[in-house]
């Protein structure tokens, strides 16, 4: 026998001296699947007698309407307004993987809420509230009264305070880009229309009043928040009900469902960090600069290790100063400029992501602006 052979007739070997006679069913196994096709056929007969002739004759007409279509019609081909059936199909596909995601972000969100729910279905900014916000929520409201007030009107409280802070983080572009619509929601004066002899940020600032001149005081007010929003996220972390959802962007909803979830003191933590930071900083250099004056006798003597340490603690000490205590509006204006900010939008080809990853680091790595265009 050749050699390849050997192993298949081993294995039919095997199989033909351990294959055992099966065992036929018992008398009950039959019983009960006689018992059980006699049960499914009377209720079929039962369903079939009372249904009407017509439904047969409906469903004989939609069997040979069905047939027609599968054979003469194509997925590409149009229907009615320039639809195919291709077109129909892909629309439920999408309905179904919408439906897929949300329950997917249901599943994995921990203490789900309503305003979850409402983010991710409606993408209301604050649902059940009407799209204008009177007047009178220009006025300054109480702590206590604040709860008390409509869904839109207290957002833009909320809004007002938190762009009023004195210890507002938000970077000096995405300022200007909530000063227009701010202006238009408090009722501010029109914006400049000779801008020969203003300066940068004039001409930035009235550009951006330019931009919303169309919006009305009422739409701006009911919109305010949910720009702030967008600009700041630690006010999302303090107020998580301002959350915005984004239609078309499940990871940008997914990042603003997390951000709902950090911390509401986190503007007190980023503080607490920076001066955590100035402190350690300051510590390293004075200790370096002190030991350098107790063990060294002149210039010559000098240890290059405790020198820089010194000089590095200095630096670093400089800058979280900085961090801590900002850095003047003016100083801001000449850094936009040389770095070539000179327009306060955000390009339109970064994604949410990157510029949203952009407003954390600013938080966390750049000298605040002092004195907020809200104050002046």
């Amino acid at each position: 026998m050749p050699p390849l052979m050997q192993p298949l007739t081993a294995f039919k070997e095997m199989h033909t001296t351990q294959k055992t006679p099966s065992s036929s069913a018992s008398l009950a196994a039959l019983s009960g699947l006689a018992l059980l096709a006699a049960g499914l056929g009377g209720i079929i007969v039962y369903v079939a007698s009372i249904v009407p002739p017509f439904v047969y004759m409906l469903l004989a007409m939609a069997s040979v309407g069905a047939t027609l279509v599968a054979r003469e019609l194509s997925m590409d081909d149009e229907l009615a307004f320039g639809v195919s059936i291709a077109d129909v199909l892909v629309y439920l596909v999408q309905c179904m993987q919408c439906f897929c995601y949300f329950m997917g972000l249901l599943l994995a969100l921990p203490d789900i809420s309503a305003r979850d729910l409402s983010i991710m279905w409606h993408g209301l900014a604050v649902p059940g509230a009407p799209q204008e916000v009177e007047e009178a929520a220009c006025k300054d409201s109480k702590a206590d009264e604040v709860d008390k007030l409509p869904a839109r009107q207290r957002a833009f409280v909320l809004a007002k305070r938190w762009l009023l802070r004195r210890d507002l983080k938000m970077g000096l572009r995405d300022q200007l880009r909530v000063y227009g619509i701010y202006r238009r929601a408090i009722g501010g004066s029109p914006p400049i229309t000779d801008k020969q002899g203003s300066s940068w940020l004039e001409r930035a600032k009235s550009s951006e009043e330019a931009a919303h001149a169309d919006l009305s005081p009422s739409a701006a007010r009911a919109r305010l928040a949910e720009v702030v929003a967008e600009a700041d996220p630690l006010f999302v972390a303090a107020h998580p009900e301002m959350a915005v959802a984004r239609p078309g962007d499940p990871t940008g909803t997914l990042l603003n469902l997390a951000e709902r979830r950090l911390p509401r003191c986190s503007t007190d933590l980023v503080a607490v960090v920076h001066r955590c930071a100035f402190l350690a900083s300051a510590s390293v250099a004075v200790g370096a600069a002190i030991r350098l004056m107790l063990r060294t006798k002149g210039w010559r003597s000098l240890s290059g290790a405790w020198l820089f340490t010194a000089i590095f603690g200095a630096a670093a000490s400089s800058y979280s100063l900085a961090l801590v205590t900002g850095l003047p509006l003016s100083v801001h204006v000449v850094m936009a400029r040389l770095l070539g900010a000179c327009s306060p939008k955000e390009g339109g080809e970064a994604s949410y992501i990157c510029a949203r990853t952009r407003q954390y680091l600013r938080i966390l790595l750049t000298p605040r602006v002092r004195d907020a265009l809200f104050v002046q």
